[in-house]
């Protein structure tokens, strides 16, 4: 089950026995996106153009993002959303637009309508984000001029291959690459490139309807925010300022076999360039791989990627890139599902920093107590050490295919993307910031509370509140060893009375912090 939300709460558990796992999923996945930043920002005025300089402030989306993450909405397509994100990376690191809280909360909201549709209709809403578009150079792209040497933008062609369909090599099914000469076969070619970055020429952000009004602070005059929440547009009479000509490249365009002929207009020339993309056989493996690393396991052996990329290809109902149907196949492959991988040493993956936060959030009722959300951005290494959409380059804070060095992962030629982002400082880190969050006794944002009622009532019998723990956040994988040490931790703090609320909280705290920085809990199985 953790698999697929961020954090169980005890009514969330009993749910879930109640009902069975396969059949509480199924009815989860068809749930609607029911949080949005559209309603974040607007609700609290977020979108309007005062002396606040919302349209810059970069904090406005930490609490907006943390918010959903922690607490609100459909948690099990917001699980995909995230991991979705990991691989169609846009942060709002280095990025060249007004309004960035609001372009990369658009994003955020694409991916949540997305998660669970076709991979198709997701890869173009990816294309023409104006996040995206600023994000990787696609916005503004012009054809060639060979008097000026001017050639198009080539970097959203390279990373659509490179990360977001295709990969780098030709794929078996399962996921190993296929050979010759027992060497790795390319997918592309630098020709590739170039041939697929005319397709990309032409686009930028679609002002319709959008106005232009003076900055309450010095600077450019400030659009509206809607100018970043439309999709970009190859309509020139609809930029600003509007062009007489359109700059799309209207040459032959030449990649992965395919022939675009001359004259062919922005729109046809990308419904051709992604509908090859979406429809390589690379596709299946290749995501469904990573979306089971985001969510399951480091290690999927090629039988299990081989299962999810079936279903990738068809859903059973003739169906190719149901996204739906890939999520379920993943957290319902007897891989996931067997009591048995969870002794398996080669199972499994380090919990990345953001989920192991959002967990404390769902598990423990946070809310917050102003409604404000008043959190930080995450990132350095002496905070979390990660932190949504703020990925320090296009490839995510870790990569799918990291192996540490000098490491027991590389002695058994095994990858362990997480512990890319995991050294002594941060390692440290995070001890630091879980024992401050849990203690409630925190400097990077002070109005996100929890609510420990269910194990407060619980707290004056260690047992009894070890096990309920357990439970929620490791899924009874405690170690002897641990339950143990915990125990007797816990059974040191002296709790006078079933009325003791201050021996209580104390317990309580400290079994929280124990298991949370325990390696059963880091590892998730």
């Amino acid at each position: 089950m953790l698999h697929v939300t961020f954090g169980a709460s005890p009514a969330l558990i009993d749910q879930v026995e109640k009902e069975g796992f396969a059949s509480w999923l199924n009815r989860q996945i068809p749930v609607s996106n029911d949080s949005t930043s559209v309603d974040f920002f607007s609700s609290r005025g977020m979108d309007a153009i005062d002396t606040n300089a919302h349209f810059r402030n970069e904090l406005n989306f930490d609490a907006m993002i943390w918010s959903q993450l922690l607490s609100q909405g459909n948690q099990v397509r917001k699980r995909m959303a995230l991991a979705l994100s990991q691989i169609f990376v846009v942060s709002l690191t280095g990025m060249n637009l007004p309004w960035r809280p609001q372009a990369v909360g658009a994003y955020w909201d694409l991916l949540n309508i997305h998660a669970f549709g076709r991979f198709r209709d997701l890869l173009e809403a990816v294309t023409l984000s104006p996040a995206m578009g600023a994000y990787l150079n696609m916005r503004g792209s012009q054809m060639g001029d060979p008097v000026t040497g001017r050639v198009p933008d080539e970097n959203y062609a390279r990373e659509i291959m490179q990360l977001f369909s295709i990969g780098l090599v030709h794929l078996n099914i399962d996921g190993t690459p296929k050979l010759s000469n027992g060497r790795p076969i390319e997918t592309y070619t630098n020709a590739d490139v170039e041939g697929l970055a005319k397709v990309f020429t032409g686009f930028n952000l679609d002002y319709s309807g959008v106005r232009e009004f003076p900055s309450p602070i010095p600077g450019p005059a400030v659009p509206d925010v809607r100018l970043v929440r439309q999709p970009m547009t190859s309509d020139p009479s609809r930029w600003n300022p509007p062009s007489s000509r359109s700059t799309h490249s209207l040459e032959e365009k030449r990649f992965l076999g395919t022939v675009i002929p001359a004259g062919t207009g922005p729109a046809d020339s990308l419904k051709i360039a992604l509908d090859v993309l979406a429809g390589h056989p690379n596709v299946g493996p290749f995501i469904g791989k990573q979306l089971i690393q985001r969510l399951v396991t480091s290690n999927p052996s090629s039988a299990y990627v081989a299962r999810v990329a079936a279903v990738f290809n068809d859903n059973g109902r003739g169906v190719r890139g149901d996204l739906g149907a890939v999520f379920r196949a993943i957290a319902l492959d007897p891989e996931a599902t067997d009591p048995s991988t969870a002794q398996n040493p080669l199972f499994g993956k380090l919990r990345e920093p953001i989920v192991r936060f959002a967990q404390w959030g769902r598990t423990f009722g946070a809310q917050s107590t102003s409604g404000a959300w008043k959190i930080r951005d995450l990132s350095p290494e002496y905070l979390l050490n990660q932190s949504p959409f703020r990925s320090p380059s296009v490839f995510n804070f870790f990569r799918p295919e990291y192996v540490p060095p000098r490491s027991q992962a590389m002695a058994n030629n095994l990858v362990a993307p997480e512990f890319q982002i995991a050294n002594d400082t941060t390692v440290a880190s995070y001890v630091n910031y879980i024992w401050r969050t849990v203690e409630d006794n925190v400097y990077w944002y002070d109005d996100i509370k929890a609510d420990y009622t269910y194990f407060l009532d619980i707290a004056d019998q260690p047992l009894k509140l070890l096990d309920a723990l357990d439970l929620a956040l490791t899924a009874g994988q405690l170690s002897e060893f641990s339950r143990v040490t915990i125990l007797g931790a816990i059974e040191s703090i002296s709790v006078s009375s079933p009325a003791d609320q201050n021996g209580k909280l104390q317990r309580l705290r400290q079994a929280v912090i124990l298991i949370m920085c325990s390696n059963d809990y880091l590892i998730q199985k």
